[in-house]
């Protein structure tokens, strides 16, 4: 059965999870601003191979990878979120499913309408 708590717990994690995608949203546009920054910037860096990067290379380096992480964060929280509410839906139909009566033993009308059942009825 699904109590108030249950339903208020549900409510809880969805807008937590909605509160995480909000700021992953928000940190990943504020990346692509920095790689979008970082593109005109041509200062040259010497790796350990020797060859040179450009500080926009080593900048788009780091935000791809980061926007990785975040794009593997959003996965999370959207399975999280559907799993929330696929849990939420269970527990629902569980509910309205407990106060059903099963009639044993008690024959079926033959009649092919409501209106003639009602009738078979009186």
């Amino acid at each position: 059965m699904v109590t108030k708590q249950d339903v208020t717990e549900v409510k809880k994690d969805v807008e937590m999870l909605r509160h995480k995608t909000s700021e992953i949203s928000q940190e990943l546009t504020e990346l692509m601003e920095l790689k979008d920054e970082a593109a005109w910037l041509q200062t040259e860096q010497e790796d350990s191979d020797g060859r040179t990067e450009t500080f926009a290379e080593i900048v788009s380096k780091q935000v791809e990878m980061h926007m990785v992480t975040v794009h593997d964060e959003v996965k999370v929280v959207q399975q999280t979120l559907s799993e929330t509410r696929e849990q939420a839906r269970e527990e629902k139909d569980k509910e309205n499913r407990l106060n059903n009566v099963i009639l044993y033993t008690v024959p079926e009308s033959d009649a092919d309408t409501p209106e003639r059942k009602d009738k078979a009825k009186s």
